[in-house]
């Protein structure tokens, strides 16, 4: 059977350095909400403005759909990486884990979290805004950033797993 000669070498699609990647903008962006841009809309008394839940469902709904998009980069990068021999054994079953929770808390946060947190603060304002912010907000606020902060803890166990495996000792063979 004839074969065509290749022009070129054939490089393999580096599948850990595409999860490494979108997980590294995805802790950085989870960061940069969590702990600059939110406190500022606390300190500034944004929060207290009576347009602030439609501004805060608009960012959120954004954020989260843009976690979402991040954290199944991550996991089918690491699946095909997997696949393709970068990660081998008990490694590949953790990261697959920790991308699994990571995903399952972005996903949590988008669905069921944020609706629900829109449509508690959407009574809080209208008609007249309330003095004090119920239990129930306070409730699902730290319970939000408990899973964010599980969400970021995940996501540095899988960065450093990821990182420590890429390198000239992990590569396929064959």
């Amino acid at each position: 059977m004839y074969a065509m000669p290749r022009s070129r070498p054939v490089i393999p699609l580096p599948w850990l350095v595409i999860a490494l990647t979108a997980l590294g903008l995805w802790l950085g962006a989870c960061l940069l909400l969590d702990l600059a841009i939110l406190p500022s809309f606390y300190w500034t008394g944004m929060m207290a403005t009576a347009d602030f839940p439609q501004v805060g469902a608009s960012i959120f709904g954004l954020f989260n759909r843009m976690e979402m998009v991040m954290g199944s980069l991550v996991l089918v990068s690491l699946l095909a990486a997997t696949y393709g021999g970068w990660l081998r054994g008990g490694v590949a079953r953790t990261c697959g884990a920790l991308a699994m929770v990571m995903l399952a808390v972005a996903a949590l946060e988008t669905y069921v979290l944020t609706p629900d947190m829109v449509a508690l603060s959407a009574q809080l304002v209208w008609p007249t805004p309330m003095e004090a912010v119920p239990v129930t907000m306070d409730r699902m606020h730290g319970l939000y950033f408990a899973l964010d902060g599980l969400k970021v803890l995940a996501g540095m166990l899988l960065l450093g797993l990821g990182y420590r495996s890429y390198g000239p000792r992990s590569l396929p063979q064959g």
